[in-house]
């Protein structure tokens, strides 16, 4: 579980437990919600973004020879932001 990336992948304890006494787990994944928000996001927040109402950071990996440091930095938690990998300038 995605959990576990950032402790060195331990799993989730008492796991079996959850599935013994039918306890309900649930989280989310956004492709399964973004149909019911999509219109509304896109509507309210790019132009927040043109304005400079929102900001937003962005670690950049220059080459695609770095594209190995970042991957380890973002399961590390060591970028800031979104990771981008500069491959090219068009």
């Amino acid at each position: 579980m995605i959990s576990g990336y950032n402790n060195g992948g331990e799993p989730i304890r008492n796991l079996a437990l959850v599935v013994g006494k039918s306890i309900t787990m649930q989280g989310f994944i956004v492709g399964r919600i973004a149909p019911k928000y999509e219109e509304e996001f896109y509507a309210t927040f790019p132009p927040k973004v043109a304005n400079g109402e929102i900001k937003y950071k962005e670690h950049v990996f220059n080459g695609l020879e770095k594209t190995g440091e970042a991957v380890i930095a973002v399961l590390k938690g060591e970028n800031t932001g979104k990771a981008v990998i500069h491959v090219a300038d068009e």
